[in-house]
């Protein structure tokens, strides 16, 4: 990320830049003279700015031409939300954006020492707004239902920036879909265990169809999802809107490896739908014998 560092002490900007590059070597500092010509130089870089640094020697005694260019560049930070650390009052104690944007400073020892305590906060901001800033840029809106979306397409660089731009991993989709279950629905298990590690909800239900991730997967038939969230402890006996459980859905479609999985770990067979059938049941009732003879053992008789 930029620093943009405007000063007319030598000092202040060495010391700056230094603190910048010792605390990331990936930073990058622009370092000009506080005077006018520097402000219409850099203006190409204020939109990718992580922040700036704006420091006079006289504060008190900054020419009026120099102020009016100040206090418009200040302005354009502020509506591109890139924070500024200044000893300017002018600045900081502006009515408008002074309190959103603005640090103040009052030496060269007290702005090495705002800058030491704001770096965390001001780089993890700068990175998010740069991330949405960088997806806007090409034309995809920073929305969960988009978020969604290139889930869906399997595109990590765009889900990636969107994590980055602070995209909740618990977001869900404009039909409340959550996000481990669009992975699940598109068979995609690299993304089903990047979300599950970032800390999405394993037990989180789907607004549609009342599924929860590891159902998606049993409806999808994806063995190796379903093993995978089972062993971090998805719930089983989770009932869908139509009053199914997971067996239920596993038996409907004749698949027999996940009866087996899904009864192993405690899916229980005798659970009733809404037409008062349990996965057992329907074995039973067409017949498939080898299901039957799956789930017999974890069939409670009445």
């Amino acid at each position: 990320m930029k620093w943009l560092i405007l000063s007319d002490n030598k000092d202040v900007i060495e010391s700056s830049q230094r603190f910048i590059i010792e605390n990331n070597k990936k930073d990058k500092t622009i370092c000009a003279a506080l005077e006018l010509k520097s402000l219409s130089a850099n203006k190409k870089n204020f939109r990718e700015l992580c922040a700036c640094i704006i420091y006079a020697d006289d504060e008190a005694n900054i020419p009026a031409a120099l102020g009016a260019g100040l206090s418009s560049v200040f302005g354009f930070l502020a509506a591109e939300k890139v924070n500024v650390i200044t000893n300017i009052k002018l600045l900081y104690e502006n009515p408008v954006f002074g309190k959103d944007i603005a640090f103040s400073c009052a030496n060269p020892d007290n702005l090495l020492e705002v800058l030491k305590k704001k770096y965390n906060k001001i780089s993890d901001e700068a990175s998010m707004r740069l991330a949405k800033q960088k997806l806007l840029d090409r034309g995809i809106p920073y929305t969960s239902d988009c978020f969604g979306t290139y889930i869906a397409k399997n595109k990590p660089d765009v889900v990636h920036e969107f994590l980055a731009a602070g995209m909740s991993i618990n977001a869900r989709d404009d039909l409340g879909t959550p996000m481990l279950n669009i992975a699940c629905r598109n068979d995609n298990f690299d993304f089903v265990q990047m979300i599950y590690e970032l800390g999405a909800d394993i037990n989180a239900i789907s607004e549609d169809r009342g599924y929860t991730a590891v159902m998606d997967a049993v409806w999808r038939g994806n063995e190796k999802i379903t093993k995978y969230l089972i062993s971090k402890g998805a719930d089983l006996n989770t009932i869908n809107k139509e009053g199914q459980n997971n067996l239920i859905l596993a038996v409907g479609a004749n698949r027999e490896s996940l009866v087996k999985l899904l009864a192993e770990n405690g899916a229980d067979p005798d659970v009733k739908d809404m037409m008062g059938m349990s996965a057992y049941n329907y074995a039973v009732l067409f017949k498939k014998q080898k299901l039957v003879e799956i789930l017999t053992p974890y069939h409670k008789a009445l």
